[in-house]
């Protein structure tokens, strides 16, 4: 094998690979994008046929189907918004964040008083952190 078939080879490899860093990121904001409508249309589904479900009685069948528009709709928001978040900076926000909203917004629709403490807690936490950060880039750029 000569040098002029390795390097043809190794050309090739190099195009099967995404050509830049913004590519990669196109790709993961539009297959994050995908996601939310996915699990948006999924969430509005399920709320619609939760009440025709046999083995659930009114009332909690009214709870389930509530809480699942609701999300839906949350998500939907969500999606409306990604392009103009993403200018906000939407690709920083961590999805433990993400999950940690959603685990205080199903805590406040189930129990309104540990939905308020999570909730304050969850405040909290983010504004210590962003003080941090913010401290450490503040210090980074005096050094």
């Amino acid at each position: 094998m000569n040098s002029t078939d390795k390097s043809k080879r190794q050309s090739r490899q190099r195009s099967a690979r995404p050509a830049t860093v913004h590519q990669d990121a196109q790709l993961h904001r539009s297959i994050q994008r995908w996601l939310l409508g996915t699990f948006c249309i999924l969430f509005l589904a399920a709320g619609i046929l939760v009440p025709w479900l046999p083995y659930m009685n009114d009332g909690s069948s009214g709870f389930a189907a509530g809480t699942l528009l609701k999300v839906g709709v949350v998500l939907f928001i969500a999606w409306l918004a990604a392009p103009q978040l993403e200018r906000l900076g939407w690709q920083r926000l961590r999805g433990t964040m993400l999950a940690g909203l959603v685990v205080v917004i199903a805590l406040f629709a189930i129990r309104p008083r540990i939905g308020a403490i999570a909730g304050a807690l969850f405040i909290g936490g983010s504004m210590f952190f962003g003080v941090v950060s913010w401290m450490r880039k503040f210090t980074k750029q005096r050094e």
